[in-house]
C-alpha cells in the first residue's frame, strides 16, 4: 500500500513536482519526464515541447522509475537522444 503524504499536495492543491527523470532530444524537439506526488502514489508524466504526451499513475516509486525506463527505452529506440546538460560553474 502506497504511503499517504499531507504534503503531496501544494499550498493551491496542485500536484506536487518531484522533478525531471530524464531529457530527450530529437531534432528541434524535446521530451521530458516529470515525477508527480499526489495525495496518494505518484503520476509520471512525458511532456513534448510543453505538452502532455503521456502519462499514468503508479502506487510506488519503484513502479514510477520502471515505467519512465521503459518510455525512455521506448523513445530512444525511435531515435531520441539523451539531452547532455553541462553544469555550470558557480560564480563563473
Amino acid at each position: 500500500m502506497a504511503e499517504t503524504h499531507s504534503s503531496a499536495l501544494d499550498r493551491d492543491g496542485n500536484l506536487r513536482d518531484i522533478g525531471t527523470l530524464w531529457t530527450l532530444k530529437r531534432g528541434e524537439s524535446s521530451a521530458r519526464c516529470v515525477l508527480l506526488a499526489m495525495p496518494i502514489g505518484l503520476e509520471v508524466r512525458v511532456l513534448m515541447d510543453g505538452s502532455i504526451l503521456r502519462t499514468e499513475r503508479c502506487e510506488r516509486h519503484d513502479q514510477a522509475f520502471a515505467l519512465a525506463a521503459r518510455w525512455c527505452d521506448r523513445m530512444m529506440d525511435r531515435g531520441w537522444v539523451h539531452l547532455r546538460v553541462t553544469p555550470t560553474r558557480a560564480g563563473g
